[in-house]
């Protein structure tokens, strides 16, 4: 695994692996042992990660209490601990970025909105490493020269 700068950009379709058991935690418990440098935590992150787990909820995989927990469980680990950063971000920066970047990449590679603002604030972050179970999503990374661990 290859974390070149201070940090790694994970998507929430991993963070939320690390959280909740599915059919990629397996893997994500794997990839995170060897990650050694601190993980980018987003409002942008908090988001997408608070809509896919009240998702779940609504759909009965995940209950209540267990939502609840894994929110306890995210802020702890997010204001006692190394684990998370929350960058500085220029909101503009990344919202020319993901733009720029639809306008060039969205017909090679069919991906959502939120996809591409992924990247975007990965590449307004300058962070190289990307970490993500969406195929689309890595592929787009991948199309922009970021390492996808």
């Amino acid at each position: 695994m290859r974390a070149t700068g201070k940090m790694i950009y994970c998507d929430t379709s991993f963070l939320l692996s690390l959280y909740i058991l599915d059919s990629n935690s397996e893997e994500a418990f794997e990839r995170a042992k060897n990650i050694s440098v601190s993980l980018v935590w987003t409002r942008w992150h908090e988001l997408e990660f608070t809509t896919a787990l009240e998702s779940r909820v609504r759909r009965g995989a995940t209950d209540r209490e267990q939502a609840d927990a894994v929110y306890a469980d995210v802020r702890k680990q997010r204001s006692g601990s190394s684990i998370f950063k929350t960058p500085v971000i220029d909101w503009n920066d990344v919202w020319s970025e993901s733009t720029e970047l639809a306008a060039k990449e969205a017909r090679n590679v069919e991906c959502r909105s939120l996809d591409v603002v992924h990247i975007g604030l990965c590449l307004s972050l300058q962070i190289e490493d990307f970490l993500s179970f969406d195929q689309r999503q890595n592929t787009l990374a991948k199309q922009v020269n970021l390492c996808v661990i």
